[in-house]
């Protein structure tokens, strides 16, 4: 979760401040059900409501970011597996049928409910905090966790891209790719591809690596090639 939390931040900016804002929150809300402060009802109902709200927005904030990685995924980047990425935890399974004013008010309930247990376990039953991003392998219908080691990577690979196209749609900036040591869990085929897809992108990218014989396909592409000889870039 944390990986694609950086994705969604690299185009939402806000979205970190939301997770830190949250964080506290939770934090003032589980110091006064510890400290057993009777006089704090209304300060409390008033935090549970704060961390309600960006609860809510976190999660559909990470819901629709992973629907447009999936959707450039299946359309763009075809040659490579097609993944299909779900949101696991609190309020994954409403959000879809219900209003954002809806989920933010059951969400509240739920925290209040919930106090007693907060209190007792010295931590909070429902945290978006806790939410984990499932990556599912359309093609064998399998688990991502399943898979090989290469058909991983290139699941991996394929989100990367997924994210450098989505960003290129969305916000008119060039960006440098750096991919270290990206070829060497790939066959022959998806090395081809992989390279297809990088050239027909309108970013500058990388390809590093510690074995110079990973890189002899692109021996016949129009594409710069150096080595780091003694602490030298030397262009080969």
């Amino acid at each position: 979760r944390r990986f694609f939390d950086r994705m969604i931040a690299v185009k939402t900016p806000k979205f970190y401040g939301y997770l830190q804002q949250c964080d506290k929150l939770q934090r003032q809300r589980m110091s006064i059900l510890i400290n057993n402060d009777d006089h704090s009802h209304d300060w409390l109902c008033g935090i549970e409501k704060q961390i309600a709200t960006l609860s809510v927005t976190i999660t559909m904030i990470r819901e629709d970011f992973l629907k447009n990685i999936e959707q450039i995924a299946h359309n763009d980047l075809h040659k490579f597996p097609k993944p299909h990425l779900s949101l696991q935890g609190d309020l994954c399974d409403i959000i879809p049928y219900q209003s954002q004013e809806q989920v933010t008010a059951h969400y509240c309930q739920l925290l209040e409910e919930a106090r007693n247990h907060d209190k007792e376990k010295e931590m909070m039953r429902y945290n978006v905090q806790r939410q984990d991003i499932i990556a599912f392998f359309k093609e064998k219908n399998i688990p991502a966790c399943q898979a090989s080691t290469g058909e991983q990577k290139a699941l991996l690979i394929m989100i990367i891209l997924a994210h450098t196209l989505y960003l290129g749609r969305h916000r008119d900036i060039l960006y440098l790719l750096l991919l270290d040591e990206v070829v060497a869990h790939l066959d022959s085929h998806r090395r081809g591809v992989l390279l297809e897809i990088l050239n027909s992108y309108h970013v500058q990218y990388w390809l590093t690596g510690t074995d110079s014989t990973n890189f002899e396909f692109t021996k016949s592409h129009p594409i710069q090639h150096f080595i780091i000889d003694n602490g030298q870039l030397i262009e080969s």
